[in-house]
């Protein structure tokens, strides 16, 4: 027998699409009961499973909290798990779900480095972003030659599950376009080697949906400063 839960959100003033909508009265705690679930991946706190036939593959959570690895078999899933999507092969898993969905208010600590340095080279900016997936870490960077002047600077966050390579991009062509702006470049040609990157710091929304695809908040930053300042051939 279950027990339905009618939830209410009458309090809420809406400004966003992307707003967070906090319901009149908490659903509460999930409770751990058996339950029929046809899906083929799930995780605990500490362990993950892959649906397999009539078994499951076991991962347990590796020593940075970020990956799983291989842990044998199991016949069943703990009752307390709940549907994720990952990534995984024979020996490891990832996943940027976290194991509950409890509000986390992360306090990051990003380290911003910035340089100039007298340079030779003609007039050119690039920049590049990376994640380590074993680790969690990622940093973005760029590099802008004007006028016999290196101007560079890099941009490490603390370590969040969910960041991905295609963002830490947008972050390094945010950076040259923050900096192009600052020593008020007319025009700069720009090179990154993320075409998806590429696209979208080319091509500006035009339809109130695009502010729901991914990485659509440093997108619009992107083209908001871009406005204001130097153009760019990317």
């Amino acid at each position: 027998m279950s027990t339905s839960i009618r939830a209410f959100a009458t309090k809420a003033t809406i400004r966003r699409l992307t707003s967070v909508i906090p319901l009149d009265t908490k659903l509460g705690q999930w409770k751990p009961v058996s339950r029929h679930r046809d899906y083929t991946q799930f995780r605990t706190s500490t362990h993950a499973f892959i649906r397999n036939g009539h078994e499951f593959l076991q991962y347990k959570i590796g020593s940075t909290g970020i990956y799983f690895k291989a842990d044998g078999i199991a016949p069943t899933i703990l009752t307390e798990s709940h549907t994720i999507t990952a990534c995984f092969d024979d020996e490891r898993l990832w996943t940027t779900l976290p194991f509950n969905c409890i509000e986390i208010l992360l306090n990051p600590k990003p380290m911003t480095i910035s340089s100039t340095s007298p340079l030779i080279f003609s007039n050119q900016g690039g920049a590049d972003g990376s994640v380590g997936i074993m680790t969690g870490n990622s940093t973005s960077a760029f590099e802008i030659h004007h006028n016999g002047m290196k101007h560079s600077g890099s941009y490490r966050s603390e370590v969040i599950t969910d960041v991905t390579p295609y963002r830490k991009e947008l972050e390094g062509i945010k950076g040259t376009q923050d900096r192009a702006n600052e020593i008020e470049l007319t025009v700069l040609r720009h090179t990154c080697d993320n075409q998806s990157a590429v696209d979208n710091a080319n091509t500006p929304y035009r339809n109130p949906s695009q502010m729901l695809n991914a990485e659509a908040d440093i997108i619009l930053a992107i083209h908001h400063q871009r406005e204001r300042g130097t153009k760019f051939h990317l």
